[in-house]
C-alpha cells in the first residue's frame, strides 16, 4: 500500500472513529432524553402519589385506596395510571374502561416483590409501544398491590427514528467530505514527494541536470528539494575535485619518473665520459624515487582513513621533544628556502596520550603547507605551544599568501586544493582532519588573506 492511501485510510479511519464515538453519545443522550427520562419522571410521580396518600390517609386495604384516589385519576389521553392489586387486575384506572384487565407485563411482577418495575415494549392486545412504570404499594411492609403508569411511545419512536437517521445521514455526509478532503490533503503532501522520488531516480541514473522544483507554499519540502539540490551540487563539485586530484596526481608521478627515465637514459650514454654528470643523475633519481614513494605512502594512508583501517598507537609523549625533533630536523631545509623557523613553549603539561608518528605526520604537513604558500621574502613559521583552561594548544602561524573565506572552508575536504597549479595531492589536510579526529582533538584554522595562516590543534 502507499504512504497516499495509507495517510488517507488512517486518517478518515479516525474521523469515523470519531464520528461513530459522537453518533453512540448522540444516540445515548436522545435514549436518555425521551425513554429515561419518562421512567424517571414516572417513577417520581407515582412514589409522590404514595406518598401523599400515607399521609394523608389512613390505609384500609387496596380497593379503599383506589376508592380514595378515584377523584384524582382523570382521564389523559397521552397516558394511564393505574392501580392494580395483588392478582394483577386492574381495578382503577384513569381511563374508565379499563377495568377488571389483567396485567401480564413484567414491570407488575418486578413490582410485587418489592421494586419499582419498568417494562418497554407491546401493551395487552396493543400494536403501539408502550413504557410502563410500577411502584409497589406495601401495607406493613407487605405488597398488596401496584401503581402503574403506561404510555404509548410509538410517536416518540418515531421522532428517535427520525432523528436517529437524520444524525447517522450527517455522521456519513461528514465522512465523506472527509474522505474527499483528506484526498486533496495527502495529494498536497504526497505529490512534491513523488516529484522529488523520479528526479531522485533521475540522479541515480546519472543525470545531474535535474532540478527538484517544488512550490513554495510546502515549505518543509522546499526545505528537502534545496537540500537535495545541495546534495547534486556537492555531489558534481566532489566529482570535478576527484577529477583534478586524479590529472594532478598523473602528474605529481608523471613528473618524477619523466626525470627518473631521463637521467636513466642519460647516464646508459654517458657513464665513462662523466662521473660528475653519473654522481648528479643518480642524485636526482634518488630523491625522485623518494618523492614517489611519499606520493604513494599518502595515498595509502588516505585509503587507509578511508577504509576506517588506521589504528593509532597511543603513548604518552612529550610535545615539546616532539617539536624540537622537527625543528632540528627541517631548520636547514627551510632555510634553504628563505623560512625562518621559530618555536615557544609556554605550557606546563607537556605529556599528553597521542600517537606520535601520526602527530609528527599531521605537524609536517601543515608546516609543508606554510611552506608552499609562502611570501616571496621574509616568510615565517612560529610555532607556539600554550595552555587554555584544561587544554594544551599548538599553534603553527606563517605569514604566508593567506586563505580566502571560501578556501578556509574548504581546506579539510577531500582533494581540495586553495591552488591546482601548486604541487600536491590534495589529500594532506583532510588525512591531517582524520588523524586529529581519530585522536579526539579539535583543529582549528584562521587566516587573513595576504597577511597570515593559523592552525591550531586542541588537545
Amino acid at each position: 500500500m502507499s504512504i497516499k492511501s495509507r495517510i488517507i485510510y488512517s486518517y478518515v479511519l479516525i474521523i469515523t472513529f470519531i464520528a461513530l464515538v459522537c453518533e453512540g453519545i448522540f444516540l445515548y443522550e436522545l435514549n436518555k432524553y425521551y425513554y429515561v427520562s419518562t421512567i424517571s419522571d414516572f417513577t417520581k410521580e407515582l412514589e409522590n402519589d404514595i406518598k401523599y396518600y400515607e399521609k394523608y390517609y389512613n390505609f384500609s386495604g387496596i380497593d379503599k385506596l383506589a376508592n380514595d384516589f378515584k377523584s384524582d385519576f382523570k382521564y389523559d389521553r397521552n397516558r394511564e395510571k393505574q392501580i392494580i392489586n395483588e392478582k394483577g387486575m386492574i381495578i382503577l384506572s384513569s381511563n374508565l374502561i379499563k377495568r377488571n384487565v389483567e396485567v401480564m407485563q413484567k414491570d407488575y411482577f418486578t413490582s410485587l416483590k418489592g421494586r419499582v418495575g419498568v417494562y418497554k415494549g407491546y401493551g395487552n392486545k396493543s400494536d403501539n409501544e408502550i413504557i410502563a412504570v410500577s411502584v409497589p404499594i406495601k401495607s406493613n411492609d407487605v405488597v398488596v398491590g401496584s401503581i402503574r403508569l403506561v404510555t404509548d411511545i410509538t410517536e416518540v419512536n418515531d421522532i428517535v427514528l427520525k432523528q436517529t437517521i437524520l444524525s447517522i445521514g450527517i455522521m456519513l455526509a461528514i465522512i465523506g467530505i472527509v474522505w474527499v478532503f483528506s484526498v486533496f490533503l495527502v495529494r498536497e503532501i504526497t505529490d512534491p514527494i513523488e516529484k522529488i522520488i523520479d528526479d531522485v531516480n533521475e540522479v541515480a541514473k546519472g543525470n545531474y541536470n535535474v532540478k527538484f522544483n517544488v512550490s513554495e507554499k510546502n515549505k518543509e519540502f522546499r526545505v528537502l528539494a534545496d537540500s537535495m539540490t545541495n546534495m547534486i551540487n556537492e555531489i558534481l563539485r566532489t566529482r570535478k575535485l576527484k577529477n583534478e586530484f586524479i590529472s594532478s596526481i598523473s602528474h605529481e608521478i608523471k613528473t618524477p619518473l619523466t626525470s627518473i627515465k631521463g637521467w636513466s637514459e642519460t647516464i646508459s650514454y654517458d657513464s665513462e665520459k662523466n662521473s660528475e654528470l653519473v654522481n648528479d643523475g643518480i642524485g636526482i633519481i634518488s630523491n625522485e624515487s623518494d618523492r614517489l614513494i611519499g606520493l604513494v605512502e599518502e595515498l595509502l594512508d588516505f585509503s587507509k582513513y578511508e577504509q576506517n583501517q588506521i589504528v593509532l598507537n597511543v603513548r604518552e609523549s612529550s610535545i615539546k621533544e616532539l617539536i624540537k625533533n622537527i625543528s632540528k630536523q627541517y631548520k636547514n631545509i627551510l632555510s634553504s628556502k628563505d623560512v625562518k623557523l621559530e618555536t615557544k613553549f609556554k605550557h606546563k603539561r607537556d605529556v599528553i596520550s597521542l600517537d606520535e608518528s601520526k602527530m609528527y605526520q599531521v605537524l609536517i604537513n601543515i608546516v609543508d603547507n606554510a611552506v608552499k604558500f609562502k611570501k616571496e621574502n621574509n616568510s615565517k613559521i612560529n610555532i607556539v605551544v600554550y595552555e587554555e583552561k584544561e587544554n594544551v594548544i599548538i599553534s603553527i602561524k606563517d605569514n604566508g599568501i593567506g586563505l580566502t573565506n571560501e578556501d578556509r572552508e574548504k581546506i579539510f575536504d577531500k582533494f581540495y586544493k586553495v591552488n591546482v597549479n601548486k604541487n600536491g595531492s590534495g589529500i594532506g589536510l583532510s588525512v591531517v582532519k582524520e588523524i586529529i579526529s581519530l585522536h579526539k582533538f579539535e583543529i582549528e584554522v584562521k587566516s587573513e588573506l595576504d597577511k597570515y595562516t593559523e592552525f591550531k590543534i586542541i588537545m
